[in-house]
């Protein structure tokens, strides 16, 4: 039997979803995906906005609306997995190519975090405890080979842990995408760990990006005074109205990072590319901050879904049924969120904030 040569269509079909991602990178500017916290100046105890301010009717409108290109979005999806499962998934054998590159961010990562000073995983933690300049060094050295890689987890594990004994669980809540590559990298040793690591990374990764975006709709002062040093990525929008775009691009983006399965490696490709482009505006810290998010970003381009996407479908039922379910699954995603955001804010802190 001959095979199957693809039809113009599908070459047609692929340029159009290609042109979309260009058209959604120059809609929304890729600096909306700078975290807030290495820029401004911030403090966490200060209580957040009450959702009664922040639930404008801006907010409803841009609800609505991504929710809707959200359906239309799963829709392509779902015919998309079940018409070009090519894209859903890679035949690329995981433990080589991916592994590496998740390897090699992290670990330049690591020494590029070592280079610049004593930081806690991120450049805005810091520390005076030199022990914490070891460990950073230790698992960036021990990521070069496979069977030490579950030194690095290790490493990671107990940074993240002295993060939160220094700045809190609701601070370190932004940072949840490091536990991810723990898990990630104690997979390679350990079997257990191998089957759901994939999951597991991409499931923080996206849990931390949505966190994030909460922050920029509940702390908007926040990201007003980046905005105010970066004036020209508003485009001329209303700065109010721009944050609440922002947070909903970075949201809606990881919910599909968490949740796509046809389409998933573009909604990964949208999300790296979205981090690259902001590198040139917001220089070296950036670069640093953003290079483990990159590597694990490269997992589920190269490889396409796990068994964390596959899990929020509902097998057996039509397309049109699954982007319905999804698009309740991100209403309540979004008020689960903001419930969370609030409630940990203030069990913390023992604010008020009704």
């Amino acid at each position: 039997m001959k095979p199957k040569i693809p039809s113009i269509h599908m070459y047609v079909r692929l340029a159009l979803a290609g042109l979309a991602v260009l058209v959604a990178e120059l809609i929304f500017p890729a600096t909306t995906s700078a975290h807030v916290k290495w820029f401004a100046s911030y403090d966490v105890t200060e209580p957040p906005l009450p959702f009664a301010e922040v639930a404008t009717p801006v907010f409803f409108a841009v609800f609505a609306g991504f929710a809707g290109l959200l359906f239309l979005a799963f829709l392509a999806d779902g015919w998309a997995a079940r018409r070009l499962p090519r894209l859903k998934s890679s035949e690329l054998t995981f433990n080589t190519f991916q592994e590496k590159w998740v390897r090699l961010g992290t670990g330049a990562f690591l020494l590029c975090l070592w280079a610049i000073g004593l930081n806690i995983l991120t450049p805005e933690l810091h520390t005076r405890m030199a022990w914490v300049f070891d460990v950073q060094f230790i698992s960036a050295f021990c990521i070069a080979w496979r069977r030490t890689c579950v030194i690095s987890a290790l490493g990671f594990c107990v940074l993240y842990v002295y993060g939160v004994s220094q700045y809190g669980l609701f601070h370190m809540l932004d940072y949840v995408y490091f536990i991810g590559i723990a898990v990630f990298l104690a997979g390679i040793s350990l079997p257990r760990l191998a089957r759901i690591r994939v999951a597991v990374m991409t499931g923080c990764l996206a849990f931390s990006i949505m966190w994030t975006a909460i922050e920029k709709l509940v702390y908007p002062h926040w990201t007003q005074e980046v905005l105010s040093m970066h004036s020209r990525i508003t485009m001329g929008i209303n700065p109010e109205t721009f944050i609440v775009l922002a947070g909903f691009v970075e949201f809606t983006l990881a919910f599909y990072l968490a949740t796509g399965r046809g389409m998933l490696r573009m909604g990964a490709l949208v999300l790296l590319t979205v981090f690259i482009m902001a590198m040139p505006a917001f220089g070296r810290r950036d670069v640093v901050g953003h290079l483990p998010l990159i590597a694990m970003l490269i997992v589920p381009l190269m490889g396409g879904d796990s068994a964390l996407q596959r899990f929020w479908r509902l097998p057996g039922r039509g397309v049109l049924l699954n982007a319905s379910v999804a698009c309740l699954l991100y209403a309540i995603a979004l008020s689960l969120f903001f419930q969370a955001y609030y409630g940990v804010q203030w069990l913390e802190y023992s604010r008020t904030f009704l």
